[in-house]
């Protein structure tokens, strides 16, 4: 049995044993004995299944939960009691926060409100703008079609108040998708649109300790000692892997 690959995209040898009740192709390979399948069921909406890893697995999230979604079983979420880290883009994604501006979240410490509904859509907005904005759209185990297109981002960009930024996980070539496009193709279709809305005005990091996950920041690039210097510890690995896209 093999760990899907959205959020941990290295590749690890190992025995693929087939799980017959899995309708998922999976590429980052892991015994299965080190594999014990928690929950599995179908929703309205999706293939549900929830995997723990053994602590001793040879394999990034070894002694983790992951949540895993549809036929490409990329992973959804990870939860590991032992590790502040996940070892995937998401540690990435928590270091966004020292480098926005004040936003209007400052005005309710501590208070975090969820809305559901099309985060695309006009009504994903709040007054004055959004300080920051973290990205991070698939379906069927892809980046979203619209993420490869300027209108989308030209939105989102009036989203934001001055000084705002947005993260985006690009995905990458271990993504798999349910139609079988290449996820690295995908990602630098994204990449390049992008571009071509924050010209000059864009960076990228692909996350090289796991894979070829890329995650792309808007905004001139930031002062990356100043943004070390205002991490906690744990989040330090990686930050002068950030580059400019020319």
């Amino acid at each position: 049995m093999s760990i899907p690959t959205s959020t941990s995209c290295s590749k690890k040898p190992g025995a693929q044993t087939p799980n017959p009740e899995s309708e998922t192709v999976w590429e980052s390979e892991v015994l299965i004995e080190d594999v014990k399948l928690l929950a599995r069921f179908r929703s309205q909406y999706n293939l549900v299944q929830v995997l723990e890893l053994s602590r001793g697995a040879d394999h990034p999230l070894a002694g983790a939960r992951v949540l895993l979604l549809d036929r490409p079983g990329n992973i959804q979420s990870v939860y590991d009691p032992y590790k502040i880290l996940t070892n995937a883009y998401y540690d990435v994604l928590a270091s966004l926060p020292p480098i926005l501006p004040q936003g209007p979240l400052h005005t309710f410490f501590g208070k975090l409100t969820v809305h559901i509904g099309d985060a695309l859509g006009p009504e994903a907005m709040v007054d004055g703008g959004f300080a920051g904005i973290i990205v991070d759209l698939f379906s069927k185990g892809a980046v979203l079609p619209s993420l490869q297109q300027t209108e989308t981002w030209e939105r989102m960009k009036q989203r934001l108040r001055p000084g705002g930024r947005i993260m985006v996980n690009c995905g990458g070539s271990c993504v798999e998708s349910e139609s079988k496009k290449d996820g690295g193709i995908t990602m630098e279709e994204t990449i390049a649109t992008l571009a071509r809305v924050f010209p000059g005005q864009l960076s990228k990091r692909v996350i090289r300790f796991n894979g070829d996950n890329c995650i792309a920041l808007t905004g001139p690039i930031p002062d990356l000692r100043a943004w070390m210097r205002s991490l906690q510890k744990p989040l330090l690995r990686g930050v002068f892997d950030w580059e400019t896209v020319e």
